[in-house]
């Protein structure tokens, strides 16, 4: 056995050096050397144990060293293995920093530390502190299992890697090994080089801290929070994070920030089990896994402001269990199908960004119950449709506010069964390019239109009738389209309005058309008028428009009731840009006396407004 004390330094540069045991010990400092072409060999183990306020140093610059095992410990020292260079093999489990009050660091900027498949521990009472900085070109490889901090609570661990480094990990714990270990401390930070940790648990039983500002981590199972009295944390500002299954809050408290970077994964979970809280918060960078569940058993929130998350399936509140939320206010969502509320609860909020989706379902399963809220700013595309309670018993709601909404099809009740859903229109544009349609059996489906403005293909005569409080009835919605309304229509106040856009002399037949048609809405029910109608000329149709010709913009199924508010049968209405048209509608003497159907407005009579009007304003 080797006992180095008082100042005392062993330097090692030729082969041959064997001990039982090492130990740096003593009241002052101590040290050991292991140089180029040295050798070095330890049965048992290397310890250092300072004295409080002395520190000992194990340098190993070069050559081979074969080490049984290594401990440090000692209230109040400080002990360092500093390797630049060489091969040291650690045959046996260290423990760094493993007594009361004990402080330890091994440093690596070169050379290689093989574990053979060990674990190592650090921190195993409270007050000690350990940590693994790892720089150069180093690596730290064949780790079985890493604890940043064990046993008592109280001890502070971390591990960093920059430059190039390289640490190979079968499993990490950061933040405790036990019940015991509630307010134990580990902490992760990759600025540079790779980590590749096969499992790796940020927060296993105490709280764990998870950055990534640069260089790369690697593994195939990742947990932010995993026990019940764990709290964990992810903050990625930079580098790539590959894995095959995320999962923030497992059954603890957990929460996911990305800044910037890359986030890869097969599957991405906030809040996994019925116990788990946590947070996904996305600014920058990109997300991209094949599924995310906000909230997949317990509570998860998630929150967009800029980047990119792009899945196949994004889930909010997928088990029955599982409560959601969802807040995009710019960035990009793309997914294959999105569903707020599977089988959960579940909440969005569209302030802003873009929703990209192939289909887009609110309330999926019978037990969930979960709405949208769509507001100024944001837009919404859905190649396919989107779907409002799908099955019997679900409850889904979405209300528009402002924003951009374009979908293939919209469906309140997805299935022939008793469900309730609902869509209020109150702002912004809802473009719906074949049909919306309800098939809830108990009625429970509703559309209200106090806003914004709606055009649609094809109004389903499974919905109620289409009510329009204060909205825009715009068929094609800036080109010439057709709307066919299969139930009645009734406008309920002066707010509400038709805009007809004007390109050619032909009727549409299909939801947009090309230039040389105009709008046409056909309601196979009855039509109650009462608001506004707005014509606007495209195209630069009234170079081509004649006096005789005529425009059937809109056509009921029995007599048109009411009026418009701002023009009375065989009355003019002026265009948008000050040309007007003779306008007929209804049962009345004007209609009747220009011989034109009571069940149609008709646009004709087209006048160009002379050039030079002198418009005087009070």
């Amino acid at each position: 056995e080797a006992h180095i004390a008082s100042s005392g330094t062993a330097r090692n540069e030729a082969e041959g050096a064997k001990a039982k045991m090492v130990e740096l010990l003593g009241s002052v400092n101590t040290g050991l050397y292991v140089g180029p072409g040295g050798t070095l060999s330890v049965s048992k183990r290397l310890d250092l144990h300072p004295s409080s306020g002395y520190t000992a140093v194990a340098l190993f610059g070069g050559g081979t060293s074969d080490l049984s095992g290594i401990w440090t410990f000692g209230a109040g020292g400080f002990s360092l293995i500093d390797v630049t260079g060489g091969v040291v093999n650690v045959k046996g489990g260290p423990y760094i920093a493993y007594t009361l009050g004990s402080r330890s660091t091994i440093r690596q900027s070169g050379g290689l530390i093989n574990l053979f498949s060990n674990s190592m521990k650090l921190c195993g009472d409270a007050r000690s502190v350990g940590r693994i900085e790892l720089s150069g070109n180093g690596v730290f490889t064949n780790l079985n299992a890493l604890y940043l901090t064990y046993g008592k609570s109280g001890g502070d661990a971390s591990v960093s890697l920059t430059n190039d480094a390289s640490m190979s990990v079968a499993a990490l714990y950061a933040g405790g090994d036990g019940t015991n270990s509630v307010y134990a401390t580990g902490t992760v930070a990759v600025c540079g080089g790779v980590l590749a940790a096969t499992a790796a648990s940020i927060g296993y039983y105490g709280v764990g801290d998870c950055t990534l500002k640069g260089g790369a981590i690697r593994s195939t199972t990742l947990i932010v929070g995993e026990n019940s009295a764990a709290t964990g944390t992810l903050a990625v500002s930079g580098g790539t994070f590959d894995a095959t299954t995320v999962n923030i809050a497992r059954s603890g408290r957990g929460s996911c920030t990305l800044a910037d970077g890359q986030i890869r994964c097969t599957t991405f979970s906030v809040g996994e089990n019925s116990s788990a809280t946590g947070t996904l918060a996305v600014s920058g960078g990109t997300l991209a896994a094949a599924t995310v569940n906000i909230g997949k058993s317990g509570r998860g929130d998630g929150t967009l402001t800029d980047g990119q998350i792009r899945c196949t399936a994004f889930n909010v509140g997928e088990s029955s269990s599982g409560t959601g939320t969802l807040a995009v206010s710019g960035g990009t969502l793309d997914a294959s199908t999105v569903t707020i509320g599977k089988s959960g609860q579940g909440g969005g909020t569209l302030s802003g960004g873009m929703l990209l989706c192939t289909n887009l379902v609110v309330a999926d399963q019978s037990a969930a119950r979960s709405a949208l809220q769509v507001g100024a700013g944001a837009t919404l595309r859905a190649v396919e449709d989107v779907i409002i309670a799908k099955i019997a018993g679900a409850d889904g709601h979405i209300q528009q506010d402002g924003g951009a909404i374009n979908i293939r099809n919209l469906y309140l009740c997805y299935v022939s069964a008793p469900s309730n859903s609902s869509y209020t229109l109150n702002g912004g544009t809802l473009r719906v390019r074949n049909a919306m349609t309800g098939l809830a059996t108990n009625g429970n489906e509703t559309f209200t239109f106090t806003g914004g403005s709606l055009s649609v293909l094809t109004y389903m005569n499974t919905m109620p009738a289409l009510v329009n409080a204060g909205g825009t009835l715009a068929p094609g919605l800036d080109v010439a389209g057709k709307c066919t309304v299969d139930t009645n229509y009734a406008e309920t106040s002066a707010a509400a309005r038709l805009s007809i856009d004007v390109g050619g002399t032909s009727q549409a037949s299909a939801f947009t058309n090309a230039p040389g048609y105009y709008d046409f809405v056909n309601v196979t029910g009855s039509a109650t008028l009462a608001g506004e109608l707005k014509v606007n000329l495209i195209n630069g149709s009234e170079a081509s428009i004649k006096h005789t010709d005529k425009f059937y913009v809109l056509e009921s199924g029995s007599d048109i009731a009411g009026a418009f508010a701002n023009v009375a049968s065989g009355g003019r209405v002026t265009t948008t840009n000050r040309h007007s048209f003779a306008v007929y509608y209804g049962n009345n003497a004007a209609t009747a006396a220009a011989g034109e159907s009571a069940k149609k407005v008709t646009l004709t009579d087209f006048r160009v407004a002379p050039k030079g009007t002198i418009l005087t304003l009070d």
